[in-house]
């Protein structure tokens, strides 16, 4: 049986993947030159994407500030928020 020819592949969309959790303890993203990047921490904080999203703030390649979840360019981690979280107390960060 012949096959019909197959229509040329269109991409639907360019996009960086998003800040991805790997495990309560690790997430990685793409950074603003391409790079992966894995923030690891001790204690089982990242959880579900809110709960990491009052913990990671990024910046992405045009100087908006966003939280973390769906993120589609390059970022930066500018800043993590441990402010009044108990369970964070003595824990590592690398």
């Amino acid at each position: 049986m012949k096959r019909p020819p197959h229509p040329q592949i269109e991409t639907l969309e360019a996009r960086i993947a998003p800040a991805t959790i790997i495990n309560p303890y690790t997430v990685t993203f793409q950074d603003t030159d391409g790079d992966t990047a894995v923030i690891h921490i001790s204690a089982p904080l990242f959880k579900n994407p809110t709960a990491a999203g009052k913990i990671l703030i990024f910046t992405t390649n045009d100087g908006s500030t966003e939280s973390f979840g769906g993120n589609t360019v390059g970022e930066s981690l500018s800043e993590i928020n441990l402010l009044g979280n108990h369970a964070a107390q003595d824990m590592n960060i690398s």
